[in-house]
């Protein structure tokens, strides 16, 4: 069988892949037979092209952001030094349980959107790094306010921790992926 490509953008369709996976072009939907493979003299110029990869950098984004988040709700929210360092989670000093259960969702949105090929996850990943935003916005507040309840003596040595900067960098880096996921063709 005659290897076949997209007529869209020219890379070997996989199999009987019904997507394909550099442009999303919907074989199917087109009703069109992809074009064989061109003749071994033809092919020869076009030789100097790099194959593409289906690795997805926003997918991957994503994924790493999602573990970013689950990462930062284990570590300090809030530290106290003085002699010792007095420190708490996020699951001891906030809404640690949320943000673990969000990161893991949007880790396994990455994974999937890995898996895959397609960006039929972007408005999942999209919604879930700003809710994964709103909610350290909405943390960092408490943590704050916390602060300020301190006495003055310990109010100069408490900090919001590196946990709760973690959580907000990864769901900023899963939101930018879903951003830069490509839709498929004729999806908005």
């Amino acid at each position: 069988m005659a290897t076949e490509f997209c007529p869209r953008c020219g890379t070997p369709r996989m199999g009987s892949f019904r997507f394909c996976r550099q442009c999303q072009f919907d074989y199917e939907e087109a009703g069109a037979t992809p074009p064989p493979a061109p003749s071994q003299a033809a092919t020869a110029p076009a030789a100097a092209v790099p194959a593409t990869s289906s690795f997805s950098i926003p997918a991957a984004a994503v994924t790493i952001g999602g573990a970013a988040m689950v990462v930062g709700s284990l570590l300090p929210w809030i530290t106290v030094t003085a002699f010792v360092t007095v420190s708490r989670s996020g699951l001891e000093a906030g809404d640690g349980l949320i943000t673990i259960i969000l990161g893991v969702a949007v880790v396994l949105i990455g994974l999937a959107a890995l898996a895959s090929g397609r960006a039929q996850f972007r408005l999942l990943a999209i919604a879930l790094g700003a809710l994964g935003l709103g909610i350290t916005a909405i943390d960092y507040a408490s943590v704050q306010d916390r602060i300020r309840t301190l006495d003055a003596d310990i109010r100069d040595l408490a900090s919001v921790g590196i946990g709760l900067y973690l959580v907000g960098v990864g769901a900023l880096i899963a939101l930018a992926g879903g951003l830069k996921m490509r839709p498929r063709a004729g999806v908005g």
